[in-house]
C-alpha cells in the first residue's frame, strides 16, 4: 500500500494507478519519488551501471495500447499523459488536443478523391451514410461518365443510380445529382463558393457545404458530422446535443486558421484511435486524459459485455 501521507505518492492514489507503475513514471520524467514502499526488487541487489549502460525507460500505462503511430506519440512526452486534471478549461483541454492533432497528422490531404469543386461536391454528396472507401470505388465509374454539372444533367436519375447503385441511399442520391446539375447550370454552370447556394442545391446540407468551401476554395468553415460531433463529447469540448451547437463550440476553442485541417485531423484521429463502439477511454492518448471519469466509467459497460460475449 502507498503511503498516503507521503505528497509524491497521492497523485497515484487519485490516478488509480499501481504505485510501482506511478513511481517509474515519475523516475522517467525525471521527478524523485521519495519511495517508501515496498517493491518486489527491494531484496535485489542493484544493478551495475555506467557511461555505456543504456537506461530503461518506464512505459505508462495509458501508452500500452497505442495505434499505428506509437513513435510520433512517444516524441510528445507529457502532452498525452493522464496527469491533466479533469477540471482543466475547455480552451487549455483545446490547446493541448491541438498539439498532439497537429504532431500526428501534419498533413490532412481530403480522404474523398477528386478533379474540382464539383467532382468533391458530389463525392461528399456521395459519402452520407457510406464510408469513403466505398465512394472512391464508385466515383471513378461516375466521372468518366459525368463529370461536369452539364453530362450530370444529360443522364437521367435511373442512370445514374445504376452507377451508384452500390452506394446507400443509391435511389435518392441519384434524383439529387441529376436536380442539383440542373440547379448549378441554371445558376451558370459552376459551383459558387457560398453558403447559401451550396445549401440551396438539392441534397446538400450544411456540412456538405462546409466540406466544399474549406476543402474546395480554402474558406474557413469547421464542418462537423456525426463522429466530430461523438468526439467533441468525449473529450469535454462541446456539451452540445446537435452537430450545429458542437460546430459553435468547436469554433471558440479553435483558431480559425486550423479549422479546415482541424476537423479533418479529428476524423483521422476517431477512426485510427477512437472508434465509436468498443473504446477502451482509458487507453485512448486522448481520452484517457481528457474524457471525465464519469464519462469512461459510462462506456465500460460496453468493454465488459463484448469481453464476456468472447
Amino acid at each position: 500500500m502507498a503511503n498516503a501521507d507521503n505528497p509524491c505518492l497521492i497523485p497515484a492514489l487519485v490516478l488509480d494507478l499501481p504505485i510501482n507503475e506511478f513511481l517509474g513514471w515519475c523516475c522517467s520524467l525525471g521527478f524523485p519519488s521519495n519511495k517508501t514502499a515496498e517493491t518486489p526488487d527491494a531484496g535485489k541487489p542493484p544493478e551495475k551501471t555506467g557511461p555505456n549502460t543504456p537506461q530503461r525507460r518506464a512505459i505508462p500505462p495509458w501508452r500500452r495500447q497505442i495505434g499505428h503511430r506509437d513513435h510520433l506519440l512517444s516524441d510528445l512526452g507529457p502532452l498525452t499523459s493522464p496527469l491533466a486534471s479533469a477540471a482543466m478549461r475547455r480552451q487549455d483541454k483545446a490547446d493541448r488536443i491541438g498539439e498532439i492533432l497537429d504532431h500526428l497528422y501534419p498533413e490532412t490531404p481530403v480522404p474523398l478523391d477528386h478533379r474540382d469543386p464539383y467532382t468533391l461536391l458530389v463525392a461528399v454528396m456521395l459519402s452520407a451514410q457510406t464510408t469513403d472507401k466505398k465512394v472512391n470505388q464508385v466515383t471513378p465509374h461516375l466521372f468518366a461518365v459525368a463529370d461536369t454539372p452539364a453530362k450530370m444533367a444529360a443522364l437521367d436519375p435511373e442512370q445514374i443510380r445504376v452507377i451508384i447503385r452500390e452506394i446507400g441511399l443509391a435511389p435518392t442520391k441519384a434524383k439529387n445529382l441529376h436536380l442539383m446539375a440542373h440547379q448549378i447550370l441554371d445558376a451558370g454552370g459552376e459551383v459558387i463558393a457560398d453558403w447559401d447556394f451550396l445549401e440551396s442545391l438539392a441534397g446538400v446540407g450544411h456540412k456538405t457545404a462546409g466540406v466544399v468551401l474549406s476543402q474546395a476554395f480554402g474558406i474557413p468553415a469547421f464542418p462537423v458530422d456525426t463522429h466530430i460531433h461523438r468526439l467533441a463529447a468525449r473529450w469535454g469540448l462541446s456539451d452540445g446535443t446537435t452537430v450545429e451547437h458542437t460546430e459553435r463550440d468547436l469554433k471558440k476553442v479553435f483558431a480559425i486558421e486550423t479549422w479546415n485541417a482541424r476537423h479533418l485531423q479529428i476524423i483521422f484521429f476517431g477512426r485510427e484511435y477512437c472508434p465509436a463502439l468498443y473504446h477502451d477511454l482509458t487507453a485512448c492518448p486522448i481520452c484517457s486524459w481528457a474524457s471525465t471519469k464519469k464519462r469512461q466509467l459510462s462506456e465500460a459497460p460496453k468493454r465488459r459485455r463484448v469481453t464476456q460475449r468472447r
